[in-house]
């Protein structure tokens, strides 16, 4: 049994908003790095920790396991005074979470892997066009989702769990040619949230540039 939690992480993937709300929470755990291949995690006993070998996972110190981002982010910030939201916001967290997972994270999936979509093998036009819809889809929720952004973070003045989770969005979107100069919201958001430390932890401690370097 681990003596303080364990994130399981792959650089560059959506278990970098774990580990921010981590840092940001200070809490004391340790990261199990993962290796992300053509064919998803090539660590094959990872499956013992996750039946889906997807990231993130956080192992806990009496050998149960959270796995999905929403929940790890929601078991970090319980009863945390700067993180936990009084609970008319965290309806509006969640709404949040669940979008960027359905309309943003998703398509870029899609984007980024599109033959796992297939069952088989499928002709390079056919998975070029879908990545191109899928591209497109990205590109919709992310514009949705800058444009609902309520203040300097996205649900107002408070930093929350959804910062981070639109900020690696952003992050994915160099990889799609997203113009953030058409969306200043987006890009004003993610520049404030790159300035905090504990982002600025993460994304250097991952060899990670940060978006505008």
């Amino acid at each position: 049994m681990p003596e303080k939690p364990v994130l399981h992480h792959c650089v560059g993937t959506c278990s970098t908003v774990a580990r921010i709300v981590l840092e940001e929470a200070q809490v004391d755990y340790e990261l199990q790095r993962l290796t992300l291949g053509p064919d998803g995690i090539t660590e094959r006993d990872y499956a013992q920790i996750h039946p889906f070998s997807r990231v993130p996972a956080l192992t806990q110190p009496d050998g149960e396991v959270l796995t999905e981002l929403a929940a790890i982010l929601a078991h970090v910030v319980l009863g945390h005074t700067t993180l936990e939201l009084p609970a008319p916001m965290r309806a509006r967290e969640i709404e949040w979470h669940s979008g960027l997972f359905s309309y943003v994270h998703t398509p870029f999936r899609r984007f980024f892997r599109p033959q796992r979509c297939f069952p088989q093998p499928a002709p390079t036009a056919v998975l070029q066009s879908f990545r191109e819809h899928a591209r497109q889809q990205f590109h919709r929720g992310l514009t949705y989702f800058g444009h609902r952004i309520a203040g300097p973070y996205a649900l107002g003045e408070r930093f929350s769990t959804v910062d981070p989770y639109l900020y690696v969005m952003c992050h994915w979107g160099r990889a799609t040619e997203f113009d953030f100069d058409e969306h200043p919201a987006l890009r004003a958001h993610a520049t404030r949230v790159e300035e905090r430390a504990a982002v600025r932890s993460c994304l250097e401690d991952d060899g990670i540039s940060t978006l505008w370097s």
